[in-house]
């Protein structure tokens, strides 16, 4: 087998199983919709431990505000 070209190299299964054709960012949303559909998109709160006061924590609320919560 003669190489003519990069793509001779690439598996041929592989070009069959692209999830999409260059556009990954609306294949993602889409993606991300989904989960947030069925309500398995996880969105952690940004917490701060403090040492030693277990399991007391500082939350940081979006407006910038603290609260300490356990």
């Amino acid at each position: 087998m003669r190489l003519t070209s990069i793509a001779d190299l690439q598996c041929p299964s592989s070009r069959s199983r692209s999830p999409v054709d260059g556009d990954y960012r609306s294949y993602f949303e889409a993606a991300v919709a989904r989960l947030h559909g069925e309500r398995r998109y996880r969105v952690f709160a940004d917490i701060e431990r403090i040492s030693g006061r277990f399991p007391t924590a500082k939350w940081r609320q979006p407006d910038g505000k603290t609260a300490e919560i356990t």
